[in-house]
């Protein structure tokens, strides 16, 4: 996914997916650093890497926020149909 490396560009360090859900207006991703996910390496755990959606119809992808739940945000996602 282009944003992912997007994101490790800006950054500079490895991203990894550690969830994916599966609801109905598309998929949400949430994302880390590798060296976190995979070794616990607090020093590289990011903050304030919001979820993103990728809408199932458009295939676009849109970065939720981080004030609030997941649930919170998918549900106004689909509430707007995008």
């Amino acid at each position: 996914m282009s944003y992912l490396h997007d994101m490790e560009l800006q950054v500079e360090l490895p991203l990894k997916f550690v969830e994916v859900l599966e609801v109905p207006a598309g998929w949400v991703f949430s994302y880390n650093a590798t060296a976190y996910v995979d070794d616990g390496e607090i020093n590289c755990a990011l903050v304030g890497n919001a979820p993103l959606i990728v809408d199932r119809y458009s295939e676009q992808v849109h970065v939720f926020g981080t004030a609030h739940p997941v649930a919170y945000y998918v549900d106004e996602y689909q509430k707007k149909g995008s």
